[in-house]
C-alpha cells in the first residue's frame, strides 16, 4: 500500500511538473481577507466598468502569484483598523506608513504612490507649492480622522478641531466654508470629488509631496512575515515582466 501511495505521489507530482505548477499549489491556496475603503483611483468598490482600483488589481495579481487566495472587504476606516490590529483580518489595503502604525502593521514594498497636497475652494488662497505646513498658521486646515495625514498635521503642531469622519464629509466642510484647507491625495481628491461628489473647476489642489501605499499586513496575523516576503517577491516580478504597467495604463497611468 505504500509503495503504490508513494507512486501515485510522484504521478500527481510529475504532472504538476509538466502543467508548469509548483509544488505549494498542489494543496488550498491560504485565504487573505484584506479590508479596504473606497479610495479610487486606488481603490473602487462597486465598479461599474470592472476597473476595481489598479492597488487592488496589483494586489490581487501579486498575492495569486505568491500563491495566496485574497478576497478584498469594503468597510469603515475605524472597524478596518480595529480588526486588522486585533488580527481578525490579513491586511489593510494600500495604506501609509507611521510609527504608531508600526507597532501592529508590517509594511510591504510600495504598491502605489500618491500625491499629498491641500484642496481648497477659496479663490484668494494661493499657496507655492511644495507646500510648507509652516505657511498654513494663518488658514483653518483639516484632515480626515485617524488618516495619515491628520496625524502628519497634528506632529507639526497644527490644529484641526474636530475632524471629519470621511473624505466626504470633509469635502463638503470644504465647500460649506468651514474650513480653508483639506490635507488629502491630489489622486483621490480630483477623482472622488469631481466624478462622485460633483465638484466643479472651483476646486483647487496644491502639491506638498509625494507620498507611497502599502500592502499593511497585521503582525497578529499568523506567519505574516512570511505573507509579506512572499508578496514582495511576486510585486517585484509582475513589475519586471511588464504587469503591474498594464495594469496602471487601464486607467491612464
Amino acid at each position: 500500500m505504500r509503495v503504490k501511495s508513494l507512486k501515485r505521489n510522484i504521478a500527481v507530482l510529475c504532472a504538476m511538473i509538466i502543467m508548469g505548477l509548483t509544488p505549494s499549489y498542489a494543496y488550498a491556496a491560504e485565504k487573505l481577507e484584506i479590508l479596504s475603503i473606497h479610495y479610487p483611483p486606488f481603490i473602487i468598490e462597486n465598479s461599474s466598468d470592472g476597473r476595481r482600483g489598479y492597488d487592488v488589481e496589483v494586489t490581487e495579481l501579486a498575492l495569486h502569484v505568491a500563491g495566496y487566495d485574497p478576497v478584498f472587504i469594503f468597510q469603515d476606516w475605524e472597524t478596518i483598523q480595529n480588526r486588522v490590529r486585533a488580527g481578525q483580518a490579513a491586511a489593510i489595503q494600500s495604506c501609509t506608513h507611521s510609527q504608531k502604525r508600526e507597532e501592529w502593521i508590517e509594511f510591504s514594498n510600495p504598491v502605489s504612490y500618491s500625491t499629498r497636497g491641500f484642496f481648497t475652494m477659496k479663490k484668494n488662497i494661493r499657496l507655492i507649492e511644495p507646500v510648507m505646513l509652516d505657511a498654513l498658521d494663518k488658514y483653518s486646515v483639516t484632515a480626515v480622522k485617524d488618516y495619515g495625514t491628520a496625524f502628519e498635521l497634528e506632529n507639526a503642531g497644527l490644529s484641526l478641531g474636530e475632524k471629519p469622519l470621511t473624505d466626504k464629509d470633509a469635502f463638503f466642510q470644504l465647500e460649506d466654508g468651514g474650513v480653508d484647507l483639506f490635507y488629502s491625495t491630489g489622486e483621490f481628491g480630483n477623482w472622488y470629488a469631481r466624478k462622485e461628489l460633483g465638484f466643479d473647476d472651483t476646486l483647487r489642489f496644491y502639491k506638498r509631496k509625494g507620498r507611497p501605499y502599502y500592502l499593511c499586513v497585521s503582525k497578529a496575523w499568523p506567519n505574516y512575515k512570511t505573507i509579506v516576503t512572499d508578496f514582495n517577491i511576486a510585486l517585484a516580478k509582475i513589475r519586471q515582466d511588464g504587469r503591474y504597467d498594464e495594469i496602471h495604463a487601464r486607467y491612464g497611468n
